[in-house]
């Protein structure tokens, strides 16, 4: 079978990074697409996964948005009519998903993010399957034009595909002690137009950190991003240069602050309590899911109870962690449905 993969964000490299690897492992041909977007092909270079990169995201504004988005879908037409593949994978790819669609191509989509709105109407209604986390209510796909013939729910999280093997190399490194790591939000994702302003929703709490004497990590999602922490905080964070796995760090932080869900989700499923600032107010299913579980994953709307919050795990960051591996093993790996 001929697969074609495309992968949009820096999460995607990771859980397309594990699909790649089970399609060829079973003699599949692939073809993996991606575009210039954050740290998205780097982290496919540090996965070792062969890709193209076709265009890139189209930033904050509605109008380079859609311009970028109909580029991108031109340039890919003749790549992918050459390549021929049997079935696009994706989650919920915008312009993968037009152009399969106009190629007679099959569509599976992977998707936890019912919140995307924009984003699932121009997808939905083209996929054959979806394959998403079952804590998500199926009315929140049906909302957006999913058929309900194409609903395929399991029991997980996308994060399960990497976090697990992670887990099994990683548990039991000793904690560093006063680390921190902290990553900010989405503030060009088309689902936060408008709801971000200038000041990140992760500060005050960066700020109590570093006043506790914190070493903190800090992994900007763009280039502005990290030019504006640079620029306000100088050396008291440390900033990579480039890309760099965060996933190690889990294991020897304190706690793990994001104004968004993959990375808190990832901590928690090491047992690290972490904290999502994610600013809509729309319900997070996944996080709750894990919540559910005994996860120390919890999430808040407004910095100054986040910041309470922290200041309560800080006292006592043992007393906030857990082994994750009991909750972890009864989950379903999305790769394997």
């Amino acid at each position: 079978m001929r697969i074609w993969i495309d992968v949009m964000t820096p999460k995607q490299a990771r859980v397309f990074s594990q699909v790649y690897r089970a399609a060829r492992s079973r003699g599949h041909e692939v073809l993996l697409t991606t575009r210039l977007h954050g740290e998205t092909t780097q982290i496919l270079s540090m996965e070792g996964v062969p890709h193209v990169s076709v265009g890139r995201h189209g930033g904050r504004e509605l109008l380079s948005k859609l311009k970028a988005y109909a580029r991108r879908a031109l340039d890919l037409v003749d790549l992918v009519t050459e390549f021929g593949p049997d079935v696009l994978m994706s989650l919920s790819s915008p312009e993968a998903v037009r152009v399969a669609f106009g190629l007679g191509v099959r569509v599976i989509s992977l998707n936890d993010t019912p919140h995307s709105v924009h984003v699932g109407k121009l997808t939905l209604p083209l996929t054959d399957r979806l394959v998403y986390p079952a804590a998500v209510p199926a009315h929140r796909w049906l909302s957006l034009g999913a058929r309900a013939e194409t609903l395929r729910p399991y029991y997980g999280v996308d994060e399960v595909s990497w976090v697990l093997p992670a887990l099994g190399r990683l548990r039991g490194r000793r904690r560093e002690g006063d680390l921190a790591v902290v990553r900010p939000e989405e503030s060009h994702a088309a689902y936060l137009t408008g709801a971000v302003g200038q000041a990140s929703v992760v500060e005050p709490c960066l700020e109590f950190l570093l006043d506790r004497g914190y070493r903190v990590v800090l992994l900007p999602r763009y280039d502005d991003q990290g030019e504006y922490f640079r620029r306000r905080y100088g050396d008291r964070v440390v900033i990579p240069d480039r890309a760099v796995d965060p996933v190690p760090l889990y294991s020897t932080a304190d706690v793990v602050i994001s104004g968004g869900g993959t990375m808190s989700r990832e901590a928690a499923m090491f047992g690290t309590p972490a904290i999502s600032l994610f600013p809509l107010e729309d319900p997070l299913y996944v996080d709750v899911f894990l919540a559910s579980l005994g996860l120390p994953i919890f999430r808040s709307r407004d910095p100054r109870d986040a910041l309470t919050l922290l200041m309560r795990i800080v006292r006592d960051p043992d007393g906030f962690r857990v082994d994750p591996l009991p909750a972890l093993s009864a989950l379903e790996n999305p790769v394997e449905v």
